[in-house]
């Protein structure tokens, strides 16, 4: 869905002068930037939490 949105917005801003359509880019960026980071950090706590049960 962020990645539709990204595109959409690029179609936008490519030719746009516009500031905060380029702000919302940049903004819309960060956000997939950051998901990404947290599915990675949610990735890692189930793997933790699975080895933490599993030598129970």
């Amino acid at each position: 869905m962020l990645d539709e949105l990204r595109c959409q917005l690029w179609q936008v801003a490519s030719g746009s002068d516009q500031v905060h359509v380029r702000q919302a880019l940049g903004r819309l960026s960060l956000a997939h930037e950051k998901s990404g980071e947290a599915l990675q950090a949610m990735t890692l706590a189930s793997d933790h939490t699975r080895d933490y049960t599993t030598a129970l």
